[in-house]
């Protein structure tokens, strides 16, 4: 339905697309061959902390910090390389705050089917990474004071039996009621 929209009403149809790229939340950048910005779109520039017209042209070694660059111009090279789009994970400071960003990476063709750049969109997960993270807080704390518990009943001297079920059915002990036992 949206290619008959497309076919119809061409210069609609390219209004609309910037318009999507432009004012998308997402992260989006298209580069050429080199390596070379062609395209970002706001959310790109603004993470990049620099005005647009500093970074179109531009590749990531001039950007980023060196690692960062090299992490990235990793990727970019193995896609032109083969063609195949790729999903990655990063972690990037944006703007001064460290972001968790899941970042797809997909091969530009020319008509005669030559890799011509790279598209790249990028999606901020922070927010999800962070509660994942609060999700299993509690788990954690719980196994901590576990393993507290049983460090300190290891290094008591006496014997401590401890019952798991109502009818002490069950019962364990730290290492010195083993040893009575």
């Amino acid at each position: 339905m949206l290619k008959r929209y497309f076919g119809c009403h061409e210069l609609a149809a390219k209004n609309l697309f910037a318009a999507l790229l432009d004012n998308s939340a997402d992260l989006i950048v298209v580069k050429d061959l080199q390596f070379r910005y062609l395209y970002l779109n706001a959310a790109a520039a603004q993470a990049a902390g620099r005005p647009l017209n500093e970074i179109l042209g531009q590749d990531d070694f001039v950007i980023y910090p060196q690692d960062t660059a090299t992490e990235i111009r990793k990727v970019d090279a193995e896609l032109v390389g083969d063609g195949r789009s790729r999903t990655i994970g990063e972690t990037v400071q944006v703007n001064g705050k460290i972001v968790q960003l899941t970042t797809s990476k997909h091969a530009v063709y020319d008509v005669e089917g030559q890799i011509i750049g790279l598209v790249g969109i990028s999606h901020d997960i922070s927010n999800l990474h962070s509660a994942e993270t609060d999700q299993h807080a509690p788990a954690i704390q719980d196994n901590t004071r576990h393993l507290e518990i049983a460090a300190i009943l290891e290094a008591i001297p006496a014997a401590v039996f401890i019952a798991l079920d109502p009818l002490c059915r069950t019962v364990t002990g730290n290492r010195a009621a083993h040893e009575m036992l």
